[in-house]
C-alpha cells in the first residue's frame, strides 16, 4: 500500500488553526466565567472562519485536506461551543446536557454529510444543505446576551 503524500498547509489553512485558537481561547473564558469574552473569541472565530474560504477560493487554494480540516474545526467552533454556552450559562442543568448533545449530534451529522455530497445545485447556483453549523453559534450568542438584558424572576 503505498501513503499519499502529505499535504502542505496553506494560507487557508493558517487561518482555519486560527479560528480553532480563537475558540479554544473562547472555551477557556467561557469556563473560568468570562462569558463576554467568550462570546467576543465566537466572533472573531466566526470572522476568521468567513476569511479562510474566501482566501482558499482567491488563491486557488481549495483542496480536500482543506475541505476536511475545515469541518473539523467547524465542529468544535459552533456546536460545541454552543453546547457549552447552552449547558453553563442556558440551562445548567442535566436539559442542557441533552439539549448540547442534539446541537453537536445533528452538526456532525449535517457536516458529514456535506463532506460526502457537497453542495447542491439549483438554477446555477450552490447552496448548503440544512443549516449552516455557525448559525447555532449566532443563535446561542444573542440568546445568552438576551437572558443578560431580560431578567426573568
Amino acid at each position: 500500500m503505498q501513503n499519499k503524500p502529505r499535504h502542505k498547509l496553506q494560507l487557508a489553512d493558517y487561518i482555519s488553526l486560527a479560528v480553532l485558537l480563537s475558540t479554544c481561547i473562547g472555551i477557556h473564558f467561557l469556563l473560568t466565567g468570562h462569558t463576554k469574552f467568550a462570546i467576543l473569541c465566537g466572533g472573531i472565530s466566526f470572522i476568521l472562519d468567513t476569511l479562510d474560504g474566501y482566501a482558499a477560493r482567491k488563491l486557488n487554494q481549495s483542496s480536500e485536506f482543506g475541505r476536511q480540516m475545515d469541518s473539523m474545526i467547524d465542529l468544535i467552533t459552533y456546536p460545541i461551543f454552543s453546547a457549552l454556552f447552552i449547558q453553563l450559562i442556558l440551562i445548567p442543568n442535566i436539559w442542557g446536557a441533552l439539549v448540547g448533545f442534539f446541537v453537536i449530534a445533528t452538526a456532525a451529522l449535517r457536516l458529514l454529510d456535506f463532506n460526502n455530497n457537497g453542495f447542491i445545485k439549483h438554477k446555477g447556483k450552490l447552496y448548503y444543505r440544512g443549516l449552516v453549523v455557525c448559525h447555532i453559534s449566532l443563535i446561542t450568542s444573542l440568546l445568552v446576551i438576551l437572558t443578560n438584558l431580560i431578567q426573568i424572576p
